[in-house]
């Protein structure tokens, strides 16, 4: 006898293929009813015997299509006269065909407003591989090829649920064989939303920076490989934007693009076809291969192959990759095509590319032809273009693999938009607008939280309209409006001012017919280490080392390199390092021998030639005296103090790229052993907080760097003292944690410093050796990538506390302020904004 069920299924299961899937494998157990996306799920309604219902509702996650990502079935039983017993069928996603198939009753309201999952762009499959290149396929070279398994999600989705009509593909009807494909059970492009072909799919053109044509569809790939095998640099519309390219085996067409791009040193990543041509540039395991081979498609930064000249073979100039592409790093960047317009270049060309995001210096990634004209026509001496608009840019995820994870350098196309189960959920929506430099936004509702791709640096007016456009379409696809915005303390931050002229003026809010949200300051560093809490589920106290370039503290100076005890809601300084002049202020961050000086301006003169070498002495002098008469802001940061340590050993006069000192420093130690490090000496401050004095090691540096000591020992010495002095400095601010507590102490490692994995791994491995749990970042960057994360990690929480502070009050006084998410008192209480 039949039975009937309404089956529920939450996760990555709208695009990926989910619909078909349930179509094939409902038709194969014989099973009646339909199936369709209902906002943030999929939902079916299902008849048959008992038995294949359930076999149905097992093997839903069980032989889930390879991008989906089953979270939760739920299943409900229904009248069997509420399913139709004459076959199954995909039914269109809008609330009038459900109702038309089976009645409103049935079915309800679509999940507006929940938790969906957005899914992320995925690069070509193996399947589309194929054909790409099979001359007897219709398919064949077409720039375009995708199917259910591979292809753009987010980048060209305007509106859910996901269907061609609410993608930027609707402008493309399809020809009468891609309909019937798209129309067949089963066929692997069977409702796969970005079908399409040479006769009716987007078109492909080349032209010069004149706007002068140089062909379309596969003449555009001729002409892309002639300019860069003459040395030339294209600009390619990819799925989620552009890129530059130029072959990697070129020293000139490096130059030249690091000449136009002013880019001077900032590493460039590499594609490559194969994990072959991988593994002749770089040493990879096979975790990082997986990585590489995925459907994301990241850069992965891994170890050079050490003989270089091993490079692919076969190109214009021996084969061996131009010098420059990453100079004074012991790693390279290496990624795999994601569209088949990459495959194409490369399968043509036969030697890598140089696959660098397609912006000019400070803008954001250009998205449309119209950016490309204006930003990079002065750049590339060929566009190749198509018409398929790109609705939400995104530039690639760049990771590294290291022994217990990944660590993340930008998490981009591929993994974002990403959604994120909240500690404590959010009895209010909020918005997390991030940090200024590697920005994202985080929009939670309820127990979760979405996080957009890395948007850019907000000091461009550029990225903060496209950080705009982000915060609209995440509130558009999820249906859910901020009624706070958690921003960072930092007063001058340009992130900051948006905040408040959203609050303030409400038609230049990325949202409308809405009161003005509570704005909600969040210490940059207490955010740090609220998104690592996230990754692992914590609410309770923790011990943290929050190391970084810089973050505005309460005190007025500049913090970054923080030893703190914090939950959600509080964050206590329990130890820091040593205060020096940031001489210079933001230009310390560029010359590191500021830095330098900055800890040692009081030094002899011997230790302030070696921290100035280089520098005309007028200049020294002047920062001096600059120093000594406290005029400049002081800082903790360790970043600032990796320069100090970089200066000394004049591995890098300059920071072109932000971090490029320490992470040559790093590489210097790259092949050095790991060896017991000397901590720094710890001094009681006068506030009862402690410092740790990096002075005594900088000096010793110095000395031995004079007597003739390997620059990459001291690289790797330098890393060991640093190593023992969080060590050090942890196990101190934990002892007073587990004494109160009595449980295993639990250290939390967050900020930009940590993307170093040899001092994370390190530092990590000497705290478990002390039987200290240790909590990392493992899939959001420990940059201020994850800040936003952090800020709506925290007001969530303090949500909470709202919602115990006014079961305190009376009835009057919780109708003065049930209008208000977060009391006023409270909001004063962290920096809040009216």
């Amino acid at each position: 006898m039949d039975a009937a069920r309404e089956i529920t299924v939450r996760g990555v299961v709208q695009g990926v293929g989910f619909r078909p899937f349930v179509h094939r494998l409902a038709t194969a157990l014989g099973v009646s009813g339909s199936v369709w996306n209902d906002g943030a799920q999929v939902r079916i309604m299902a008849r048959g015997t008992p038995t294949q219902l359930e076999t149905l509702v097992a093997r839903l996650e069980r032989d889930a299509p390879p991008l989906a990502r089953v979270e939760a079935v739920a299943v409900r039983r229904l009248s069997v006269a509420d399913v139709p017993g004459d076959g199954f069928r995909i039914v269109d996603s809008t609330a009038a065909a459900r109702e038309d198939e089976h009645g409103a009753a049935a079915h309800g309201t679509a999940a507006h407003g929940t938790a969906a999952h957005l899914t992320a762009d995925a690069g070509i499959c193996e399947a589309c591989e194929a054909e790409l290149l099979d001359p007897r396929n219709r398919r064949f070279r077409h720039a375009f090829i995708s199917c259910t398994d591979c292809g753009p999600r987010w980048s060209m989705l305007e509106a859910l649920p996901y269907d061609r009509v609410r993608t930027s593909m609707r402008a493309f009807a399809l020809c009468p064989a891609c309909a019937q494909e798209y129309a067949t059970p089963t066929d692997r492009r069977f409702h796969a939303e970005s079908v399409c072909c040479p006769q009716c799919g987007p078109t492909l053109r080349a032209m010069g920076p004149q706007r002068d044509g140089r062909g379309t569809d596969g003449d555009a790939i001729t002409a892309a490989v002639a300019t860069l095998r003459s040395g030339g640099i294209v600009a390619l519309h990819g799925i989620g934007g552009f890129h530059l390219a130029v072959d990697a085996t070129n020293p000139d067409a490096v130059a030249r693009l690091r000449d136009r791009k002013q880019r001077p040193a900032k590493p460039f990543a590499v594609m490559v076809r194969t994990r072959a041509d991988a593994e002749r540039l770089v040493e990879l395991d096979e975790s990082a291969a997986m990585l590489l081979r995925g459907a994301e498609r990241p850069v992965v930064v891994a170890p050079r192959v050490r003989a270089q000249a091993s490079a692919c073979a076969g190109g214009a100039h021996g084969g061996a990759l131009a010098r420059d592409v990453a100079p004074g790093l012991a790693e390279l960047g290496v990624m795999l095509p994601s569209t088949a317009v990459q495959h194409l270049l490369l399968h043509d060309l036969g030697v890598p590319l140089v696959m660098t995001s397609g912006n000019a210096s400070g803008e954001p990634l250009a998205a449309t032809p119209d950016d490309a004209w204006r930003d990079l026509a002065g750049i590339a001496d060929l566009l190749l273009l198509h018409d398929r608009p790109v609705v939400a840019p995104s530039d690639d995820t760049v990771l590294r693999r290291e022994a217990q994870g990944v660590v993340w350098f930008r998490r981009a196309r591929g993994w974002s938009p990403a959604r994120l189960a909240l500690p404590l959920p959010a009895l209010t929506p909020v918005l997390g607008i991030g940090a200024d430099l590697k920005a994202t936004v985080a929009l939670a509702h309820e127990g979760h939280a979405w996080l957009s791709p890395h948007l850019g640096d907000q000091a461009a007016w550029a990225v903060q309209q496209r950080t705009a456009h982000t915060v609209s379409r995440l509130i558009a696809l999820s249906g859910v409006t901020p009624a706070v915005v958690a921003c960072d303390a930092h007063p001058a931050y340009a992130s900051v001012a948006m905040s408040a002229r959203w609050r303030a003026n409400a038609s230049d809010a990325p949202w409308c017919d809405a009161p003005p949200p509570t704005v909600l300051p969040v210490q940059h560093h207490h955010a740090h280490v609220a998104a690592v809490m996230v990754e692992h589920g914590l609410t309770q106290p923790v011990v943290a080392l929050a190391f970084d370039g810089a973050g505005w503290g309460p005190d007025g100076t500049v913090w970054g390199g923080e030893v703190l005890v914090a939950d959600l809601t509080q964050v206590t300084r329990v130890g820091a390092l040593w205060e020096a002049p940031l001489i210079g202020g933001d230009l310390a961050a560029r010359e590191p021998w500021r830095a330098a000086l900055g800890w040692l301006h009081d030094a002899d003169d011997t230790l302030v030639r070696a921290a100035t070498h280089g520098v005309p002495a007028a200049h020294v002098d002047v920062a001096r005296l600059m120093a000594a008469r406290g005029t400049t802001p002081r800082t903790s940061s360790m970043g600032r103090l990796f320069d100090a340590a970089a200066a000394l050993l004049q591995v890098a006069p300059r920071n072109s790229y932000e971090g490029e000192a320490a992470a040559r420093l790093e590489a210097m130690a790259a092949h050095e052993p790991t060896q017991a490090g000397q901590a720094f000496p710890f001094v009681t401050h006068a506030d009862g907080t402690w410092r740790v004095d990096p002075r005594p090691a900088l000096a010793r540096l110095a000395e031995q760097r004079a007597r003739g000591v390997r620059v990459a020992r001291l690289a790797a010495q330098w890393h060991d003292d640093v190593t023992a002095t969080a060590v050090a400095a942890a196990l101190r601010a934990c002892e007073a944690q587990t004494r109160a507590r009595r449980e295993r102490p639990l250290v939390v490692l967050c900020g930009g410093v940590f993307q170093n994995v040899r001092l994370l791994q390190a530092v990590r491995s000497a705290l478990e050796a002390h039987d200290v749990v240790v909590c990392t970042a493992r899939t959001l960057p420990p940059n201020d990538g994850a800040i936003a994360v952090g800020q709506v990690a925290i007001a969530a929480a303090l949500q909470h506390d709202t919602a115990r502070h006014f079961a305190a009050v009376s009835s009057t006084a919780r109708r003065e302020h049930a209008s208000d998410p977060v009391p006023a008192a409270l909001v004063a209480a962290h920096g809040g904004i009216g």
